[in-house]
């Protein structure tokens, strides 16, 4: 991985185009019913 100090968007692009052609990705499957249905009760509780 090419890691440079100056950040700039153009560059952060480019390093994340280099990443994605590189690495083989898998498509996430997204959450189940019953996932889905525990987060929306866990962001009801007080905190």
């Amino acid at each position: 991985m090419k890691l440079s100090k100056i950040k700039t968007d153009k560059s952060d692009s480019k390093l994340i185009y280099e990443y994605a052609r590189n690495v083989e990705m898998k498509q996430w499957p997204g959450n189940s019913k019953v996932q889905t249905e525990c987060l929306q009760m866990t962001r009801l509780l007080p905190v």
